[in-house]
């Protein structure tokens, strides 16, 4: 499941990801952010993960092509959580990416939007 948080504006979104992350949800979010890119060129993202046990098979696939189509198109990801493999995912995704990625434990959630946002939230 997932939701768009409000402090998405602009070349910003924010979003929250709560147990799995499915197709279903993967196909509301991917057009949400290449709309965004078309407008802006690059965007940033903040993703804050709660009680988050991963993706379904086809949202990880779409995620993955997603990813490698898009590449390029991100300045800043922050990921916000509260499990080491969370962390890991995103020390994982740097090769993956010409963002600057960073993790942020759920405590540093504040931290998280002022960074991904270039300051600009938070």
């Amino acid at each position: 499941m997932h939701k768009i948080l409000p402090q998405t504006q602009g070349d910003f979104v924010a979003i929250k990801v709560i147990d799995k992350l499915t197709e279903l949800d993967f196909e509301i979010i991917a057009p949400l952010l290449v709309a965004e890119i078309e407008e802006y060129h690059k965007i940033a993202l903040f993703v804050e993960m709660e009680d988050f046990h991963g993706w379904t098979t086809g949202a990880l696939w779409a995620d993955t092509k997603f990813d490698l189509q898009h590449h390029k198109d991100f300045s800043r990801i922050a990921i916000v959580g509260d499990q080491k493999w969370e962390e890991w995912m995103a020390t994982l995704a740097k090769p993956f990416t010409a963002a600057a990625v960073r993790y942020f434990d759920v405590h540093e959630r504040d931290a998280a939007l002022r960074w991904s946002s270039g300051g600009r939230i938070g």
